[in-house]
Formats: structure tokens, sequence, C-alpha cells
């Protein structure tokens, strides 16, 4: 009557258990495949940041820009010459162009001006009062002008003054000076310079070694004062002076005189002024003389007289 075992069966305690199912949960989480899902290392390589920065190519780029080929395609440098400021120098010439417009050999006009500095050079000044001078060497320099001057300061150079009272100057070593006007005045100044004054009551004047004076005019005056210089007065009352050592000084016009210092020779000519024709001006009588011995004094003006004596002349 009692039946107790029929009831424990009904409970049914085991088949709630495998109904909770409690393991299957765990793998449908699947922590792990979530994991690979993500693929970080996958990612890292599909960015690709090596690639990208050989994609960029900043190198490549900074060769693109070449800002040394753009210099060297400017060619500063190359355009530098290409103006050619040095040719340009030489092409205008300016000494050239001095000789070949001479502006101061044209210098016709009263008191022009010509001068000629480049060696070899030639100044020519033709007006009244004009200067002419030539300071290199073997230059020439004219003044045909009444009171010109000329004036060749470079060796062997020739000065050359043509027209009255004109003044010729060397001063180089072998050059010469002339004065062909009347009352000129030539100086050679150089060694074995040659000073020639053939106008009128002109004087010429070597100062230096070896130089040579010459008068040639009525009353010139020739003055060797350098070392074995000579002086020579060959015109009418021409006088003549030997104020270098060991120079001379000669007369040998019409009523010439001599002087010189001690130890310098005169040598002195007499000449025929009464005959007509070619016996005209013939040499009646030639002396030479040393100052300091047999009573010549220095500084004092000597000639000879009709007879042929050397006399103290006023």
């Amino acid at each position: 009557m009692a039946q107790p075992r029929r009831a424990a069966p009904a409970a049914q305690p085991r088949r709630a258990a495998p109904a909770a199912q409690p393991r299957r949960a765990a793998p449908a989480a699947q922590p792990r495949r979530a994991a690979t899902a993500a693929q970080p290392r996958r990612a890292a390589t599909a960015a690709q940041p090596r690639r990208a920065a050989t994609a960029a190519q900043p190198r490549r780029a900074a060769t693109a820009a070449q800002p040394r080929r753009a210099a060297t395609a400017a060619q500063p440098r190359r355009a530098a010459p290409a103006a050619q400021p040095r040719r340009a120098a030489t092409a205008a010439q300016p000494r050239r162009a001095a000789p070949a417009a001479q502006p101061r050999r044209a210098a016709s006009g009263d008191s022009g001006a010509a001068t000629a500095s480049g060696d070899s050079g030639a100044a020519t000044a033709s007006g009244d009062s004009g200067a002419a001078t030539a300071s290199g060497d073997s230059g020439a320099a004219t003044a045909s002008g009444y009171s010109g001057a000329a004036t060749a300061s470079g060796t062997r150079g020739a000065a050359t003054a043509s027209g009255d009272s004109g003044a010729a100057t060397a001063s180089g070593d072998s050059g010469a000076a002339t004065a062909s006007g009347d009352s000129g005045a030539a100086t050679a100044s150089g060694d074995s310079g040659a000073a020639t004054a053939s106008g009128d009551s002109g004087a010429a004047t070597a100062s230096g070694t070896r130089g040579a004076a010459t008068a040639s005019g009525t009353r010139g005056a020739a003055t060797a004062s350098g070392t074995r210089g000579a002086a020579t007065a060959s015109g009418y009352s021409g006088a003549a002076t030997a104020s270098g050592r060991h120079s001379t000084a000669s007369a040998t016009g019409f009523d010439g005189r001599a002087r010189g210092i001690d130890g310098a020779a005169l040598f002195l000519v007499y000449r025929d002024e009464k005959s007509d024709g070619d016996d005209f001006g013939r040499i009646l009588h030639a002396r030479a003389a040393i100052v300091g011995k047999d009573g010549i004094k220095p500084d004092t003006w000597y000639s000879l007289d009709a007879s042929g004596s050397i006399v103290e002349a006023d």
C-alpha cells in the first residue's frame, strides 16, 4: 500500500545536467580564432611602410630637381668671358688712337700743345706759342710757330724749334735739340747730346758729357758745360764757351771769340773780310791755345787780330 520506491524515479535530476551544456558554450566564444582574425602581423605587411618609403622616392626627387645641373645650364662663368671687358680695352687701343688721331699734331692754331708720350712718338705744334713734347725714347718734337717750345726728354729724342724765339730741349742721352729761328735756344742736357742754334742771336747749350753745342747764326752763342763737351760758334760775331772739364771752344766765324775754364782748349780763326768773290771769307790765320798756359786766362774772351795774334776781346 505504501509505494515509496515509485516516487524516486519521477524527480530525474540527472537529465537536467546535460541540458545546460556549459562546455559547448566555451568553444562557441572561440577567443583564439578572434586573435587570428585580427591578424596584426598581416596588417603590418599590408601597410608596407617600407614600400611607401620607396614609392615616395625622396632621393629620386632630389636628382630630378638637379640644382647642380641648373647651375651649369645658367653658365655664369661662360657669360663672363663672353663679355670680354679686357678684349674691349685692347680693341679701344687708347695708345694707338693717340698717334692715329693726332689731335696734338693737328694743333696748328696759336698756343697749341702737342705731346707724344709713347716710344718713337712724334709731336708737332705749328701754331705760335705752341708747345711740343716728345717724352718717349726716339721721339720727335717740333714747334714751328713763333715762341714755340719743343722738348724731347727720351733717349735719342729730337726737339726742333723753328720759329723765332723758340726753345728746343733734348734732355735724354744722344738727343738732338735744334733752334733754327732767330733768338732761339737749343739745349742738349743728356750725354752725347747735340744742341744747335742756327738763327741769329741763337743760343746752343750742351750740358751733358761729350755734348756738342753749335751756334751758326749771327751773334750766336754756343756753350759746352759738360765734361769733354764741344762748343762751336760759326756765325758772324759768334761766341763759344767751354765751361765743362776738358772741354773745347771754337770760334770759326767772322769776328768770333772764345773762352774757357782752366785746362780748356780754345780754337780761333781769322777770316778775310776784304777780298771779293771766292776769296771772301778765306781763313788767313788759325790759332789754338790752352787756358792757363802762355798767358791765356780763364773765363776771358779771346779772338785773333789781323796779324794772327791772340788778343783779348771786348
